[in-house]
């Protein structure tokens, strides 16, 4: 990938007006994706409650750790105006591969791009092999080793988790989905397959 794709995007090109083709499905959490008001650099991630309450679970931003592109914040304390966060995890991007380096809690995370199938494979300690694929024009799935459905994700909208998560999987969920979307979204770009970009930047 060339420098210059690489730095013409940022998390608010993951925004897109959608394509139509979501179709919700049952889900044990919905997280809502939206830029924030004050920092169109940064994403702010609600959790859907019971009621269709929304509240702010996490951030997601350029990130302020030397040598890492992103930052995956959880949100500890919000008054309504300022959130109390604290920083959880990095993603570092690859230009020439397209792979990632997750740090997540501490714990290095090695995230693979299998360039034919459009797909991003990665192993997590206690949970096993995890992959996000590509489903469609707009959508993301992450399937375990045995192909079992653990969520999906429409790029930079909406992601519904299809099994109860404990709080240390959704924290992989959401650092991990929004860097595969990110890298596959640059992949794209730089060889000009057009549906999944088009659809993503709206």
């Amino acid at each position: 990938m060339s420098a210059s794709v690489m730095g013409s995007l940022s998390l608010s090109d993951l925004f897109s007006s959608g394509d139509g083709s979501w179709k919700p499905v049952q889900a044990a959490q919905v997280l809502i994706f939206r830029s924030s008001p004050e920092n169109k650099k940064t994403t702010i991630v609600d959790r859907v409650g019971p009621l269709e309450q929304t509240y702010a679970l996490f951030t997601v931003s350029e990130s302020t750790v030397p040598g890492t592109d992103i930052q995956l914040s959880r949100v500890m304390a919000s008054d309504g105006f300022n959130l109390q966060q604290l920083i959880i995890g990095t993603a570092k991007y690859h230009n020439v591969s397209g792979d990632v380096d997750l740090s997540l809690h501490g714990q290095p995370l090695a995230m693979k791009q299998r360039m034919l199938s459009e797909s991003y494979n990665f192993v997590v300690p206690s949970i096993g092999r995890l992959k996000w694929k590509q489903e469609g024009s707009t959508t993301l799935e992450l399937v375990d080793g045995a192909g079992m459905r653990l969520a999906r994700f429409k790029v930079g909208k909406r992601m519904e988790v299809l099994v109860p998560p404990s709080e240390y999987l959704l924290d992989v969920m959401v650092l991990s989905g929004m860097a595969a979307a990110r890298q596959l979204k640059v992949g794209q770009v730089a060889s000009g397959v057009g549906d999944f970009v088009g659809a993503i930047s709206g």
